[in-house]
Protein backbone atom coordinates (compact mmCIF):
# COMPACT_ATOMS: atom_id res chain seq x y z
CA UNK A 1 0.00 0.00 0.00
CA UNK A 2 1.43 3.23 -0.72
CA UNK A 3 0.21 7.09 0.12
CA UNK A 4 0.56 10.31 -2.07
CA UNK A 5 3.84 10.57 -2.27
CA UNK A 6 5.02 7.36 -2.81
CA UNK A 7 2.73 7.03 -5.83
CA UNK A 8 3.93 10.58 -6.54
CA UNK A 9 7.33 9.26 -6.44
CA UNK A 10 6.97 6.28 -8.52
CA UNK A 11 5.61 8.18 -11.29
CA UNK A 12 7.97 11.03 -11.83
CA UNK A 13 10.38 8.08 -11.69
CA UNK A 14 8.69 6.42 -14.73
CA UNK A 15 8.51 9.34 -16.48
CA UNK A 16 12.02 10.55 -16.30
CA UNK A 17 13.64 7.15 -16.92
CA UNK A 18 14.16 5.07 -19.49
CA UNK A 19 10.30 3.51 -20.08
CA UNK A 20 10.06 -0.94 -19.99
CA UNK A 21 7.81 -2.82 -19.12
CA UNK A 22 9.08 -3.84 -15.70
CA UNK A 23 8.48 -0.17 -14.72
CA UNK A 24 5.00 0.45 -16.58
CA UNK A 25 3.93 -3.35 -14.78
CA UNK A 26 5.11 -1.95 -11.48
CA UNK A 27 3.80 1.66 -11.53
CA UNK A 28 -0.06 -0.02 -12.10
CA UNK A 29 0.93 -2.48 -9.52
CA UNK A 30 1.37 -0.06 -7.22
CA UNK A 31 -1.68 1.39 -7.93
CA UNK A 32 -3.71 -1.60 -8.15
CA UNK A 33 -2.38 -2.02 -4.63
CA UNK A 34 -3.44 1.56 -3.32
CA UNK A 35 -6.90 0.83 -4.45
CA UNK A 36 -7.14 -2.90 -3.71
CA UNK A 37 -5.28 -3.25 -0.48
CA UNK A 38 -5.22 -6.34 1.70
CA UNK A 39 -6.46 -6.43 4.95
CA UNK A 40 -4.18 -6.08 7.65
CA UNK A 41 -4.86 -7.94 11.01
CA UNK A 42 -3.82 -7.25 14.49
CA UNK A 43 -4.33 -9.60 17.02
CA UNK A 44 -3.27 -11.56 20.20
CA UNK A 45 -4.00 -14.39 22.42
CA UNK A 46 -6.25 -14.00 25.57
CA UNK A 47 -4.48 -13.75 28.45
CA UNK A 48 -4.75 -12.53 32.31
CA UNK A 49 -4.61 -8.63 32.85
CA UNK A 50 -4.15 -7.12 30.00
CA UNK A 51 -6.19 -5.95 26.69
CA UNK A 52 -7.43 -9.31 23.81
CA UNK A 53 -7.85 -7.58 20.39
CA UNK A 54 -8.63 -8.71 16.98
CA UNK A 55 -8.46 -5.74 15.06
CA UNK A 56 -8.74 -5.66 10.59
CA UNK A 57 -7.32 -2.39 8.93
CA UNK A 58 -8.13 -2.08 5.25
CA UNK A 59 -6.57 1.09 3.64
CA UNK A 60 -7.97 2.60 0.08
CA UNK A 61 -6.47 5.44 -0.90
CA UNK A 62 -5.98 7.74 2.51
CA UNK A 63 -9.81 6.17 3.88
CA UNK A 64 -8.78 3.49 6.52
CA UNK A 65 -12.05 1.10 7.77
CA UNK A 66 -10.97 -0.87 11.09
CA UNK A 67 -13.52 -3.89 12.37
CA UNK A 68 -12.82 -6.08 15.51
CA UNK A 69 -12.70 -5.93 18.88
CA UNK A 70 -10.81 -4.85 22.10
CA UNK A 71 -11.58 -7.00 25.52
CA UNK A 72 -10.69 -5.63 28.74
CA UNK A 73 -9.17 -8.94 30.43
CA UNK A 74 -7.75 -7.04 33.59
CA UNK A 75 -9.85 -7.66 36.81
CA UNK A 76 -10.44 -3.97 37.05
CA UNK A 77 -12.97 -1.52 34.77
CA UNK A 78 -10.04 0.50 32.80
CA UNK A 79 -10.55 4.25 31.70
CA UNK A 80 -7.91 6.99 30.37
CA UNK A 81 -5.59 5.05 28.76
CA UNK A 82 -4.21 3.45 25.48
CA UNK A 83 -5.99 0.27 24.58
CA UNK A 84 -4.01 -0.77 21.00
CA UNK A 85 -0.86 0.30 19.60
CA UNK A 86 -0.86 -0.07 15.67
CA UNK A 87 2.67 -1.04 14.64
CA UNK A 88 2.05 -0.25 11.20
CA UNK A 89 2.93 2.83 10.15
CA UNK A 90 0.98 3.21 6.96
CA UNK A 91 -1.99 2.79 9.07
CA UNK A 92 -1.72 5.54 11.53
CA UNK A 93 -4.32 8.15 11.96
CA UNK A 94 -4.19 11.74 10.41
CA UNK A 95 -1.86 13.95 12.23
CA UNK A 96 -3.69 16.85 14.29
CA UNK A 97 -6.82 14.76 13.11
CA UNK A 98 -8.27 12.82 16.01
CA UNK A 99 -11.10 10.64 14.92
CA UNK A 100 -13.31 10.38 18.27
CA UNK A 101 -15.74 7.58 18.27
CA UNK A 102 -18.49 5.68 20.35
CA UNK A 103 -18.03 1.88 20.38
CA UNK A 104 -20.11 -0.26 21.53
CA UNK A 105 -19.42 -2.20 24.38
CA UNK A 106 -20.63 -6.07 24.44
CA UNK A 107 -22.81 -7.66 26.87
CA UNK A 108 -24.08 -4.10 27.58
CA UNK A 109 -24.85 -2.51 24.71
CA UNK A 110 -24.04 0.76 25.99
CA UNK A 111 -21.12 3.28 24.23
CA UNK A 112 -17.88 3.47 24.85
CA UNK A 113 -15.67 6.85 23.81
CA UNK A 114 -12.75 5.83 21.96
CA UNK A 115 -9.89 8.18 20.26
CA UNK A 116 -7.30 7.42 17.78
CA UNK A 117 -5.05 9.27 17.40
CA UNK A 118 -2.07 8.62 15.32
CA UNK A 119 -1.18 5.11 15.86
CA UNK A 120 -3.04 4.99 19.48
CA UNK A 121 -6.55 3.78 19.75
CA UNK A 122 -7.39 5.34 23.12
CA UNK A 123 -9.87 4.54 25.45
CA UNK A 124 -11.57 7.98 26.98
CA UNK A 125 -14.76 5.58 28.27
CA UNK A 126 -15.21 3.40 30.53
CA UNK A 127 -14.09 -0.22 29.58
CA UNK A 128 -15.51 -2.68 33.00
CA UNK A 129 -13.86 -5.76 32.99
CA UNK A 130 -14.65 -8.70 31.06
CA UNK A 131 -16.32 -6.23 28.62
CA UNK A 132 -15.77 -5.99 24.89
CA UNK A 133 -15.23 -2.74 23.14
CA UNK A 134 -17.11 -3.59 19.73
CA UNK A 135 -15.02 -1.54 16.49
CA UNK A 136 -16.43 -0.53 13.14
CA UNK A 137 -15.31 2.87 11.74
CA UNK A 138 -13.45 4.70 9.20
CA UNK A 139 -10.82 7.07 9.40
CA UNK A 140 -8.24 9.22 7.20
CA UNK A 141 -4.20 8.83 7.23
CA UNK A 142 -1.83 11.21 6.14
CA UNK A 143 -2.00 11.93 1.93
Amino acid sequence: MANKTTLTSAINGFITAVVSVTKVRNAFLELINTFFSTTTIHSNTAAANQYTYNLKFNKRGNKVLVTGFIRNDYATAKSGEVIFTNPTAELYCKTSNDVLYFGQLDPSNADCLVTFNLQNIYLNGFLPAGATLVINTNYLTND
